[in-house]
């Protein structure tokens, strides 16, 4: 009835509200997408774009169960590296890069995070990041 909304941003949150929402069990949603050519069209950044506003929306509508964090930007890219305005990461990187800030919600107390990719170059590499948080904590 008109109450105020719950915030559904990381980033905007003190660090008591995280520790309470890590409490609450609040999913951690870890937007990943990349930099890179969508031909002439289209920015560099629309797959940024896209995903950031899927997964800050869904928070939004979430009620408080689900918090979008920062995204990560950069992914990996290296077959689009022969056009202008792309930028990648080495696999091995972004995997560890991926699996420390996994874990670095984890050790607030999340015990749920979850990657959602809208880049198609960094799916399997984000499934192994969630692989490893998987096999070695228990979130």
């Amino acid at each position: 009835a008109g109450g105020r909304q719950v915030k559904h941003l990381y980033r905007h949150l003190t660090w008591p509200e995280a520790r309470d929402r890590a409490a609450a069990g609040a999913v951690v949603v870890i937007p990943v997408a990349a930099i890179e050519q969508h031909g002439f069209h289209l920015p560099i950044d629309v797959d940024n774009l896209l995903v950031e506003h899927v997964t800050e929306e869904a928070a939004r509508r979430s009620g408080g169960a689900v918090l979008t964090a920062p995204m990560i930007h950069y992914g990996f890219n290296e077959h689009n590296m022969g056009f202008p305005g792309t930028v990648t990461v080495r696999d091995t990187v972004f995997v560890d890069f991926c699996e420390d800030v996994a874990r670095s919600f984890v050790r607030q107390g999340f015990d749920r995070v979850v990657f959602v990719n809208g880049h198609g170059s960094n799916q399997m590499l984000c499934n192994l990041a969630a692989r490893r948080v998987n096999n070695t904590t228990p979130a």
